[in-house]
């Protein structure tokens, strides 16, 4: 029986990520349904006091930021199977980067969370309803 690992595919702005922001992530979830904007969360982990010279605080500050496009899929490449030989290159979610936070704890890790939505979630930021009374249609259409 094969086994079947998920790895996840990211790119932002059209570019896929290299393996160091790969390695760094602690968590990627991605939330769907039909009635609700897509929506993902990227964990990502960020060390305030750094033990390796090469590793800066919040290195990927360039890479993400608000309003960035994320295309974020899974590949099951991994696989012994010959039937999943050939990549699958789509993508689960096409969204946005709409907030970055951290969480700092009592040790040296500040994790930075980015979370982000379907780019459809712009159709869902508010309805204005208002009635006319006693106008003709040309009239609302004037106003």
């Amino acid at each position: 029986m094969p086994t079947y690992h998920s790895l996840p595919k990211l790119e932002i702005e059209g570019k896929p990520v290299d393996n160091n922001f790969m390695e760094d992530i602690l968590q990627l979830s991605v939330e769907e349904s039909l009635h609700r904007v897509g929506m993902f969360t990227l964990v990502i982990q960020n060390d305030y006091f750094p033990g390796r010279n090469q590793d800066k605080i919040w290195r990927y500050k360039d890479l993400l930021q608000i309003g960035k496009l994320v295309k974020i899929g899974f590949s099951s490449s991994t696989t012994e199977s010959p039937d999943f030989e050939d990549e699958n290159k789509s993508y689960v979610l096409e969204g946005e980067i709409t907030t970055i936070e951290t969480n700092f704890t009592g040790k040296s890790q500040a994790p930075v969370i980015i979370r982000g939505y379907d780019v459809s979630h712009r159709l869902y930021r508010g309805k204005h309803n208002r009635s006319f009374q006693n106008m003709t249609d040309s009239d609302i259409v004037k106003k």
